[in-house]
């Protein structure tokens, strides 16, 4: 039992050893050749050795031609911590050139210049950008030469590597870095080389936040490159005009992001910093800043910066900043800041800043802050704060705020706030206080300096009455009176108590007006219509029309009563010989009958009324 217990422990310790190598090695064998660490110390020992030495620690392996240099050569380095690059380049300078494919390390001849298809020469810059207080590598660092467009930008490793067409300039490189002091190299026409580069860090005081204020709102069409540059360098390029193929084709290369441009012709799409003047693509244009005068693009405009002038795009216009002028948009428009002119949307706009323009969309306008001039939507204007102006919708127009103006909808429109104007809807109108016109089947407010005028109106503090009544006709009419003293609507019904199969019955319908004589006194104009019935609702017009002039007391609050004369018309079809006796015990006296025409028939009487009101 003992035996098998240390075999069993063995095991376990073999197997721990075994993930452990093969975690180290892996993780060796995962970074590239050329930028594995390793820690030498020669002291006049021959070249071949030296590299054995360097591969052995870099678990990689060297492959080179024999006369590439002499092998017995004897060198002297101490590195800590170095890149196999950085190693070989203190070893042999700008004399071997070197490439990694696989685990292998192919060392070369450096010829003094590089040559492409037709012997065109190049040559190439590279090396790495250090931390100045950590001596750590630094990532993502913009090397550029903004008059010639050359860029590139440091890998994970702290890496770069520019490509030089022209053999014979001098080049002022440029080496910034967030929250770094910006460096300046001056290299000259040597053929390749490699150069180590250290960056200070800025003080604490002068240190930015790494959000930019200034972004195309669309990034994920923008290279990594191109993004870092704009992050990076702080200083704007101007030229004349731009062409592109793609953000990262174009003759501004990766710092499109970094120049404002004249004009820009880009066949997909482009990037730039800004345009003064004119813009034009075949999908996208993506600016960081500012754009002015034109810009028209297939499918979309995305601009971080303010936009002045006119924006025509296919699919969509996105701002993040004002835009002043003419916005079209083929299926919608949306605006980070203000928005002043005409803009245009096939179903939407939205404007998160404060608007004065005329707004049209085929489904909804959307404004997220204080808005005035017109609205025109397929199906809903929606306003977040006070707008003033015209908006007319398909269904209904929303205001969260105050509202002077007009509103006009198939539907609704809603005003939480004061309306100073005139609502018109096809079925509902609100707003917390009218100062104007309500025009709708059903118009509600809590106050009201105006004039509602629908089927029903409710007014909170206006004017409302239940009223209980009797006249020649009807022992009991029962009414609801709502509105505002000077406009109003009733809705009733009456029936005369019968001992028969069938009561006599009747519902209607009016409008009125009161004139306040004093603290308690009104006096009352109504204008009515009710058909009467008896047992169900009869199949031919018997209309009895009212004209009610009267005065009302108030005798207790809530409680008051009404009484007064009534000029009656009923309206009878001549064809329909079933009509019931509308006079029980009491029969006025019909001062005025005739035949309107060959199927109508109308008398006239003076009636009364004494009624109980409430609330």
């Amino acid at each position: 039992m003992l035996v098998i217990n240390v075999m069993k422990n063995r095991a376990l310790l073999l197997l721990w050893l075994l993930v452990v190598a093969s975690a180290n090695l892996f993780g060796q064998s995962s970074v590239p050749v050329l930028e594995r660490e390793v820690t030498v110390s020669f002291n006049s020992e021959p070249v071949k050795s030296a590299l054995d030495r360097i591969s052995a620690q870099g678990k990689f392996i060297f492959s080179y031609p024999s006369n590439l240099f002499d092998a017995d050569k004897k060198v002297t380095l101490t590195v800590a911590k170095k890149r196999v690059r950085e190693v070989l380049f203190l070893l042999f300078g700008n004399k071997v050139k070197y490439k990694a494919k696989g685990n292998y390390l192919i060392l070369s001849a450096a010829p003094k210049a590089e040559t492409e298809q037709g012997d065109k020469e190049y040559y190439i810059i590279n090396g790495y950008v250090t931390d100045g207080v950590t001596g750590e590598k630094i990532p993502s660092v913009s090397i550029y030469e903004g008059a010639k467009m050359l860029s590139t930008v440091t890998n994970k490793y702290g890496y770069f590597k520019i490509k030089i067409d022209e053999t014979k300039v001098q080049l002022n490189l440029k080496v910034s870095k967030q929250n770094y002091k910006d460096t300046l190299i001056t290299v000259k026409n040597t053929g390749t080389q490699n150069l180590m580069i250290v960056l200070h860090p800025e003080r604490n005081d002068v240190l930015i936040d790494s959000v930019q204020e200034e972004e195309s709102p669309v990034t994920f069409l923008i290279p990594d490159e191109s993004i870092i540059n704009s992050e990076n360098i702080k200083d704007t390029i101007y030229r004349k005009y731009q062409v592109s193929f793609l953000p990262k084709l174009g003759t501004n290369f990766l710092l499109s992001g970094n120049v404002i441009n004249d004009y820009s012709f880009n066949v997909i799409g482009g990037y730039s910093r800004g345009t003064r003047k004119f813009e034009l693509a075949g999908m996208f244009n993506l600016d960081r800043g500012d754009v002015s005068k034109a810009q028209i693009a297939g499918f979309l405009n995305a601009n971080g910066g303010t936009t002045n002038g006119f924006q025509l795009a296919g699919f969509l216009n996105l701002d993040k900043r004002s835009v002043n002028g003419i916005q079209i948009g083929g299926f919608g428009n949306v605006n980070g800041d203000s928005t002043t002119g005409f803009q245009l949307g096939g179903f939407f706009n939205v404007n998160r800043g404060k608007s004065n323009a005329f707004n049209i969309a085929g489904f909804t306008n959307v404004m997220f802050d204080t808005s005035s001039g017109v609205q025109l939507a397929g199906f809903v204007n929606s306003a977040h704060r006070s707008f003033d102006g015209v908006q007319m919708a398909g269904f209904g127009n929303h205001v969260i705020g105050n509202m002077k103006g007009v509103q006009l909808s198939g539907f609704y429109n809603f005003t939480s706030g004061e309306m100073s104007g005139v609502q018109v809807a096809g079925f509902v109108n609100y707003a917390r206080k009218i100062t104007g016109t309500q025009i709708g089947f059903i118009n509600v407010s809590d106050s009201c300096k105006g004039l509602p005028i629908g089927f029903m109106s409710f007014v909170r503090t206006g004017y409302h009455r239940f009223e209980i009544a009797s006249d020649e006709v009807f022992a009991i009419n029962a009414s609801l009176r709502s509105g505002i003293e000077s406009f109003h609507t009733m809705l009733f019904a009456s029936m005369r108590p019968d001992k028969r199969d069938s009561i006599l019955w009747s519902f209607g319908y009016g409008v009125g007006s009161s004139i306040r004589l004093g603290k308690r006194w009104l006096m009352d104009f109504d204008l009515s219509a009710q058909q009467i019935n008896k047992g169900s609702v009869g199949p031919k017009i018997n209309l009895l029309n009212k004209l009610y002039v009267g005065a009302e007391y108030r005798i207790s609050k809530g409680f008051y009563i009404a009484a007064g004369p009534v000029l009656n018309a009923q309206l009878t079809n001549t064809n329909y010989s079933h009509y019931p006796s509308i006079f029980d015990s009491m029969h006025p006296h019909i001062f005025y009958k005739d035949d309107i025409d060959k199927s109508t028939h109308v008398d006239m009487w003076v009636g009364g009324k004494v009624a109980l009101r409430f609330f």
